[in-house]
Formats: C-alpha cells, sequence, structure tokens
C-alpha cells in the first residue's frame, strides 16, 4: 500500500500550534503507520521550536513555501512525500483515488 513509502511534510510557517495539533491528529488517526515531518521557517525561535517538538519532528527552514517544501523533501526518509499546510483534517479516503492509478507498488 501506499501509505508504507509516504512520509506528510507539514508546512508550518505561520508556528499555527491548534492547526499542527489537528493535522497530527489526524495522521496519527487515519494513517498510524505514515511517517511525517513539520517544517517551520526561519523567524521560529527556540522556545516555540520545544513547544512544537512535544507534538511531531520539527525541522527550521528557509522564509518561503519552496524553501519550507525542498527541505522537508530533503528531511524526509521516504520514496514519497505528501505536502500539507497546518490546519489540514485529512480524511481516510485520501488515497483512494490513487489507487485507481497504480497497479502495483512500483507505480
Amino acid at each position: 500500500m501506499i501509505e508504507n513509502s509516504l512520509c506528510f511534510i507539514i508546512l508550518c510557517p505561520e508556528l499555527n500550534t491548534g492547526g499542527l495539533k489537528q493535522t497530527v491528529s489526524s495522521i496519527k488517526h487515519w494513517f498510524p503507520n505514515t511517517s511525517y515531518v513539520c517544517m517551520v521557517g526561519e523567524k521560529a525561535t527556540t522556545e516555540d521550536i520545544k513547544e512544537l517538538t512535544k507534538l511531531c519532528p520539527i525541522f527550521k527552514s528557509g522564509s518561503t513555501i519552496t524553501s519550507l517544501i525542498s527541505d522537508g523533501v530533503l528531511q524526509s526518509k521516504k520514496n514519497w512525500c505528501f505536502t500539507i499546510m497546518a490546519g489540514v483534517f485529512l480524511k481516510p479516503t485520501l488515497f483512494k483515488k490513487y489507487n485507481y492509478f497504480l497497479k502495483d507498488e512500483k507505480d
């Protein structure tokens, strides 16, 4: 299944703690075998990072969305990355449409 080779990259440039909690809890609930990392911008302080580290692995990056995405892909240990913003609630049918196009695990 695709969840085993996937990593969610959660972008949190505004340090949205409540949104990050919601996104992480939906990942834990619906995709328990999937890894995830959170990318914060360069404005994040060490206190902010300590607070957010309680929820998930946090990595500091640049100030643009593209730098958050590219550094998140580098931090990921998986072949496939799914980029989402903090505050997104993931549904259990997220990968349903992808299964129509996948024939085996090599696709």
